[in-house]
This record gives C-alpha cells, sequence and structure tokens, in this order.
C-alpha cells in the first residue's frame, strides 16, 4: 500500500496561489530579516497550513521530516523542521511523533512564561 499527499499539498498551493512556486529547503528565507512595517497576514490559517506542505520522507534514510511552528496570537514565537531519528512504519506513526514534538515545545513555552510570571490563561490549540 502507498500513500501520497501530493493531492492535499496541491490544493494548498492552489488555495494560496502558490502553484508555480519553487520549492526551498527551509520554511524561512535565511537571508532576509523581519520588520515591523511589513504587510500583515490577512488569513494566518491559510499561512500556518502552508508550513505543513512537506514531502516528508528521504530517499536515502526513508526517515521523516516533522515540523512546527508555535504562535502566540499572530506572533511566530519559534518554528522547527528536523528528520526525525527513526524510520516510522506509518504515516500515523510520523503524525504522532510531530505532534508529540509541537506539544512538548509548547509545555515548555508555557512553562517558561509562567517562570516569568506572564502565565496563559486559556487552553493551547494544536493544529
Amino acid at each position: 500500500m502507498f500513500l501520497s499527499q501530493k493531492k492535499y499539498a496541491i490544493e494548498i498551493l492552489e488555495r494560496a496561489d502558490m502553484l508555480n512556486c519553487k520549492p526551498c529547503r527551509t520554511p524561512v528565507e535565511t537571508e532576509s530579516k523581519l520588520g515591523g512595517n511589513g504587510p500583515t497576514i490577512s488569513n494566518s490559517t491559510l499561512y500556518r497550513s502552508l508550513a505543513y506542505v512537506n514531502w516528508a520522507r528521504c530517499p536515502t534514510t526513508r526517515r521523516s521530516t516533522s515540523g512546527n511552528c508555535v504562535f502566540l496570537g499572530n506572533n511566530l514565537l519559534s518554528w522547527s523542521s528536523k528528520r526525525q531519528h527513526t524510520p516510522s512504519r506509518s504515516s500515523a506513526e510520523v503524525e504522532y511523533r510531530g505532534v508529540a514534538n509541537a506539544v512538548a515545545e509548547t509545555c515548555w513555552l508555557r512553562n517558561l512564561l509562567r517562570e516569568l510570571h506572564r502565565p496563559l490563561f486559556s487552553a493551547t490549540l494544536v493544529y
């Protein structure tokens, strides 16, 4: 059995009007610096969904790449994209590992905010 997310990825790229975009190794351009007077994002859900477009496998090692973005409101606090340590037996296992990494990151950030006497009083949403 072979599972693919190609159709899902193409649908996301169509919604974002990015079918002709060029792929890159990282989800963020490493040379540019963010400034405070740039354009605001009108659809943050669409913007966040683009972070999940990942072909998720290395042809050499067969290990998946998982990634996450952590936001506080509309502000990006941290992001991560890394190859998983071991090959997974299914795409569901890959997703669970990715979610576990994202939850661990958000727990760490919540505890950091609590130590800084700035606790969050609402639940953390994981998509």
